[in-house]
Order: structure tokens, then sequence, then C-alpha cells
């Protein structure tokens, strides 16, 4: 197992079974702001993503632009505003 999977495995572990973590379509949400690090194609991520029992809405920079970020959180919560 990689350090990338090890540290997906106790995000899984640790908050994504909470419940007050946010989800999408049933799904735990996980934001990426990079591409900064080490992993940065598709092909990784999903080797990565595929050791979890339940994979997350999983969500990169590259794929979303902000205004579809608060879309998101105001269908979610009904936020107006986003910082």
């Amino acid at each position: 197992m990689t350090q990338a999977e090890a540290d997906m495995n106790y995000i899984q572990n640790n908050y994504f079974v909470d419940l007050s973590y946010e989800t999408v379509n049933g799904k735990p949400l996980l934001l990426d702001f990079g591409p900064f690090g080490p992993i940065q194609s598709a092909p990784s991520w999903n080797t990565i993503l595929g050791t979890l029992s339940t994979p997350p809405a999983f969500i990169t920079m590259k794929e979303v632009h902000l205004k579809e970020v608060q879309m998101l959180l105001v269908s979610l919560h009904g936020f107006s505003k986003v910082i």
C-alpha cells in the first residue's frame, strides 16, 4: 500500500464515517485543490481511490470552477455566498 492509499484509508476510517461529513449523492465529498503534489493523473487517483470501500465523490480543481463549487454548496446547504 502506498502512502497515498494509507492516507485515503485513514480519511475513510476517521472522517467519511462521521454522520456530519459532507456527502454528494450518498458519497463522501473529497475535494482536491491541486495539482501541487506527486499525484496528478486520473489513473493514479483511480488506483488510490479504488482501495476504498466507498469511493468518494471526488472533485478536482481542474474539473470545476468557483461558480460550480458555489452552486454545489448552495444546493447542499442553501448558502447564498461563498467567500
